[in-house]
C-alpha cells in the first residue's frame, strides 16, 4: 500500500516515525472537515451526503475499519472495526463495500448492510480471496453494467507474482460473482475514477522503487473503455524507457513525478468553470534520496475528436505533512475531499481555491 497502494513495509516505517501533531504543526491546505480518524486512507459518500472513511495502517491498531461522518465537523463514528489495511470503500445499491487485507497474502471484499447510526447489522464476504503481497487491495467503485471495479496491487516491487489478478484492475457483480480483469500491467493501482458519463476509467499507478531516485515516473492511466479488451500498462518490463520492452503496452495518460507516491484520483465534469478536471493525491517519496514532497495535483482533460483525452498537469495544493494526502473523492456540491493519512483527518477544497 505504501500509503498509495505500495510498499507496506516502507509505509509502516514512515507512519511509526511520523511525529505526533502539536500546536506548532501548521494547518494543512484546504478546509478541515474531520479529525480523529487514525491513518485515514480513502473515502466515499452515501446517498444522503454522509462521509465514510477507511482507516488502514499496515499494522493492527485500534482505529482500523470504517468511520462515519454525518456532516462536515461531526464527530466520527467508528462503524466497522477490525479490518486490516482497508484502502477502498464504496456504496452500491444501498450497501457498503469495503476492500481490505484478511492476511499478508489474501485480500477480501465485504458487504455491509443495516446501519443503525452506530453499527451494521449484517456483513457478508463477497470476494473471499484475492492474492496480495507487497501491495494490497485499493480503491473500489461502481461502474458500467452494474459492476464494481477494484484495484489489486502487484505482489512484488519489480514483478507481478504468480497470480493472474496481481497488478490489475478487476470487476465483478454486486454478489462477487463473474470476476474479470479489466486492466493489467500495473504495480500499485490505488486510485480509480470513472470520467462522468463514460466507460473511461482513470487509474493511478505507483512506479517501481528499484530503479533509482529519478525513474520511473508514477502514472495516471486511462482505460478508454472498460467494456472492451483489457489494456496492458507494461509493469514490470516497461517503465517509460520505450523500445521493445514497451511494445504493445498502453502509454500513461499523464506521467507524474518519480516516487510521488500517487494515491487517489477524483474527476469532475467542470471545476469552477474550467471544464473536465481530475485531481491526483501524491503521498510523497519514501525512497531514500528521492525528494518528491506530498501534494495534490490538478490535471485538465480535453476530449480528442477521435477519442481519448489530452492531459495537462499542474500543481494544485502543497504544504502537507509527510505521507498525508492519500484518498480523494468529489463530494456533495462538486467539492474535492482528501484524506490525510499521517494527520488522521479529511480536508476539502472548493472551486476557486488557489495557493
Amino acid at each position: 500500500m505504501r500509503c498509495r497502494s505500495a510498499l507496506l513495509a516502507g509505509l509502516a516505517a514512515a507512519a511509526v516515525a511520523a511525529p505526533a501533531a502539536s500546536a506548532q504543526t501548521p494547518p494543512p491546505p484546504g478546509q478541515l472537515v474531520a479529525t480523529g480518524i487514525p491513518y485515514a486512507t480513502n473515502l466515499t459518500f452515501d446517498a444522503r451526503g454522509g462521509m465514510w472513511v477507511t482507516s488502514g495502517a499496515p499494522f493492527s491498531q485500534d482505529g482500523d475499519g470504517v468511520w462515519y461522518v454525518a456532516h462536515p465537523g461531526a464527530k466520527p463514528v467508528h462503524a466497522i472495526r477490525g479490518t486490516k489495511t482497508a484502502l477502498g470503500l464504496t456504496w452500491f445499491r444501498g450497501k457498503l463495500y469495503v476492500a481490505y487485507a484478511l492476511s499478508q497474502v489474501t485480500g477480501v471484499v465485504a458487504r455491509y448492510t443495516g446501519f443503525d447510526g452506530r453499527r451494521f447489522a449484517h456483513r457478508r464476504t463477497v470476494v473471499p480471496a484475492l492474492s496480495i503481497g507487497l501491495h494490497g487491495l485499493a480503491s473500489i467503485l461502481p461502474g458500467p453494467n452494474g459492476r464494481l471495479y477494484l484495484g489489486v496491487g502487484a505482489e512484488h516491487d519489480a514483478s507481478t507474482g504468480g497470480h493472474a489478478t496481481s497488478g490489475t484492475v478487476v470487476s465483478f457483480k454486486g454478489d462477487g460473482s463473474d470476476l474479470r480483469i479489466e486492466a493489467m500491467g500495473l504495480r500499485g493501482p490505488f486510485g480509480l475514477a470513472f470520467i462522468p458519463g463514460t466507460a473511461s476509467l482513470l487509474v493511478t499507478d505507483d512506479g517501481r522503487d528499484d530503479l533509482g531516485i529519478r525513474r520511473p515516473p508514477d502514472e495516471l492511466n486511462l482505460v478508454r473503455d472498460v467494456t472492451r479488451a483489457a489494456p496492458d500498462f507494461g509493469f514490470p518490463r516497461c517503465y517509460g524507457q520505450g523500445g521493445t520492452a514497451c511494445a504493445g503496452t498502453t502509454a500513461p495518460l499523464a506521467p507524474l513525478p518519480a516516487h510521488a507516491g500517487v494515491g487517489g484520483v477524483a474527476v469532475t465534469r467542470d471545476w469552477g468553470g474550467q471544464g473536465l478536471t481530475a485531481f491526483v493525491a501524491e503521498n510523497g517519496a519514501i525512497v531514500p534520496g528521492a525528494n518528491t514532497p506530498p501534494a495534490v495535483r490538478r490535471i485538465s482533460l480535453r476530449r480528442r475528436p477521435g477519442g481519448g483525452y489530452d492531459a495537462t498537469s499542474t500543481p494544485f495544493a502543497s504544504g502537507f505533512r509527510d505521507q498525508d494526502p492519500l484518498g480523494m473523492a468529489i463530494g456533495p456540491g462538486g467539492v474535492l475531499y482528501v484524506t490525510l493519512f499521517t494527520s488522521g483527518a479529511v480536508v476539502r477544497f472548493f472551486p476557486g481555491y488557489s495557493q
